[in-house]
């Protein structure tokens, strides 16, 4: 017989924000331009490039919720061997 199984299963979704900042060195410009992005909800955008979906979460049973918080002990870890990887 069969046993039941909650998967939970996501992809990645792309968003960018572009901008332009004056700095001295790289790692400034790259500390400001994070800034400047967080602060410009409006500038961000989608690519709209994805990525493939995989396997967030697995639990065994028919009642887990994998986004409540769950003791990590209950998750299940499969080696990439035991998927065929």
């Amino acid at each position: 017989m069969s046993r039941p199984w909650t998967v939970q299963v996501g992809y990645n979704a792309h968003y960018c924000n572009t901008v332009t900042v004056g700095a001295d060195t790289l790692e400034e410009a790259l500390e400001k331009a994070i800034g400047a992005a967080n602060e410009d909800a409006a500038g961000w955008r989608s690519t709209d490039h994805c990525s493939d979906s995989f396997v967030d979460a697995v639990y065994e049973g028919s009642d887990a919720d994998p986004c409540a918080n769950y003791d990590t002990r209950d998750l299940i870890r499969p080696s990439l061997a035991d998927v065929g990887f």
